[in-house]
């Protein structure tokens, strides 16, 4: 079967109440969207809808009443997919798969083995995903890591669903945050005055004592230049590296200023043809209001200098014209005001798809009390910090569990602990247990049980089918924290199979088990890649 299950129950439930609307058993109407979901309580099904409730107040009938009439027309298109429907409650219908599709299932996991679970939604369509792009003034802090690993991880889910990504840190290295980071480099050693302004940090007076006769007399751009790569270099992309993130290309800033300067021109123009900017007190504004944001943005200075907004416009133009029509920024938490003007500007552009994920905030915790471990970087906690003291497979995963939309605290001694405790571990463990079970069991003689399904069986296999629709939810919601929720809810279901299942018996090794191990070891497998977490085979 290709399409997903859900899929597959939702057409047949859609061709059910057609089938009652043409035998006058319900009468004409508009069908709205079916929702296939699944039960919180397995003995509640492995699928359900509630369709027959909206239905009831369309057509003025109850709700049971209707899901009876529904669920007879079912019987017609139930084909080997499904084993019995049910009806509970006002009118819940729910499904029960059958052994049969389950068993046929496992065959066809075992022969697509990686590629179990890839979808092809993307296919012949491109992602320009943009993450990290910390400005280059100081080191990477535990909020850069947190939407490092959310755009990792989304490039990994959107490529399984067979979209094209490239994967851009775009280096802010130009503009007034350059000229400020100068300053503050030449005022630690006495060349300029010191302000209030000024980036903080042992970082940068070390940096300054140590390049002193290099930037003494110097501009302030150029020195702020200079150190901006210097700490691209050394503080941004080691991290990043070990954090086992990669990047397609790392785009700068200031090329739009040099080799693509006609870039910002060619923005500008083009904002002008679409009747979208105006004068005023000297300075050329955006009519972003026109497209949902709260005022008009200034493009260009009075002074004739363009505004941060107007190089990203510019920045955008350059990635459209690459050919790339979707555009998706994981943005800080203080970048919240800036979408709407993203948006607009993306809108105007002619992006087909242009969407922002604002991260929030990250506070490292450790019995209850947050932790500042920099001493020497300043007065936050960065991703090298992190992981001296962290396993990358941890702080990956910790950071992932948490949704995109809520503030998290970073439990450090969780982090630290080596045993089941610890999420990531227990998942792990859950693969090195079907590891150690296929090995075990290599060689043996293998015997057909002829019995049915065990609950624990039943409930591991139905769980490892839902991989494929996560991915394919994944991919368009972007919701990325969903992914160590399953394999948190796989874990837990695959001890409790093998507490309960004996793979080998008295009589020798129960192939069907050892088939549906094999099967989770594939989705345990797929899972733990997509999420950049190791699956070692020992622990």
């Amino acid at each position: 079967m290709n399409m997903l299950i859900r899929d597959v129950i939702q057409k047949m439930v859609k061709k059910a109440i057609e089938g009652a609307q043409k035998e006058g058993q319900l009468p004409p109407f508009v069908i709205p969207e079916i929702r296939i979901e699944h039960p919180a309580i397995a003995v509640h099904g492995d699928y359900t809808t509630t369709i027959a409730l909206p239905l009831a107040k369309i057509i003025g009938k109850n709700s049971r009443e209707v899901a009876e009439i529904i669920n007879l027309q079912l019987t017609t298109y139930n084909l080997q997919l499904i084993d019995r429907v049910e009806i509970a409650g006002p009118g819940f219908i729910n499904f029960f798969l059958s052994e049969k599709f389950l068993r046929a299932e496992v065959t066809r996991v075992k022969k697509m083995g990686e590629r179990y679970g890839n979808a092809t939604i993307g296919r012949k369509k491109k992602i320009h995903l943009e993450f990290i792009s910390a400005n280059p003034t100081g080191p990477l802090t535990l909020a850069n890591g947190r939407g490092g690993f959310t755009g990792d991880v989304l490039g990994n889910v959107l490529t399984r669903a067979g979209y094209t990504v490239r994967r851009e840190y775009y280096v802010n290295n130009a503009g007034n945050q350059v000229r400020t980071l100068g300053a503050s480099v030449l005022a630690a050693v006495g060349e300029a005055p010191s302000d209030e302004k000024h980036y903080q940090g042992l970082y940068i007076k070390e940096w300054a004592i140590a390049h002193r006769n290099d930037i003494s007399g110097k501009d302030v751009t150029v020195v702020g230049t200079q150190f901006a790569h210097d700490l691209l270099t050394t503080m941004i992309q080691p991290p990043i590296g070990r954090m086992g993130i990669r990047f397609d290309r790392w785009f700068l800033e200031s090329s739009l200023y040099e080799k693509n300067s006609a870039a910002i021109t060619a923005a500008l123009v083009m904002l002008k043809k679409k009747k979208m900017v105006y004068e005023k007190d000297g300075a050329t504004w955006f009519q972003t209001t026109k497209l949902g944001d709260d005022k008009d943005r200034v493009l260009m200075t009075s002074e004739g200098t363009p505004t941060y907004f107007l190089v990203d416009i510019a920045h955008y133009a350059v990635v459209l014209a690459e050919g790339w029509a979707q555009y998706i920024n994981i943005l800080g938490a203080d970048h919240h005001g800036y979408v709407p003007r993203a948006k607009a500007a993306a809108t105007v552009l002619g992006y087909k798809q242009f969407d922002a994920i604002v991260m929030q905030m990250v506070r490292l915790m450790d019995s209850g009390k947050e932790v500042r471990m920099s001493k020497r970087r300043g007065t936050y906690v960065t991703m090298d910090d992190l992981l001296d003291d962290v396993p990358v497979d941890v702080a990956r995963f910790f950071f992932l569990m948490y949704t995109t939309t809520t503030h998290m605290d970073f439990d450090l001694a969780l982090a630290k602990e080596q045993s089941r405790k610890n999420p990531v571990y227990s998942v792990q463990y859950a693969y090195t247990r079907l590891v150690n079970i296929l090995k075990k069991t290599d060689g043996i003689m293998r015997t057909k049980v002829e019995s049915p399904l065990a609950p624990a069986e039943r409930a591991l296999m139905v769980t490892l089918f839902r991989w494929p629709e996560l991915l394919h939810d994944v991919a368009k919601s972007y919701e990325v924290h969903r992914l160590p929720a399953y394999a948190l809810q796989l874990a837990d279901i695959l001890h409790a199979f093998y507490e309960q299942c004996r793979v080998m018996t008295d009589a020798g090794v129960d192939e069907k088990r050892r088939a549906i191990v094999e099967t989770a070891a594939i989705v345990f497998r797929n899972l733990l890649q997509t999420m950049g977490v190791s699956h070692p085979e020992k622990m």
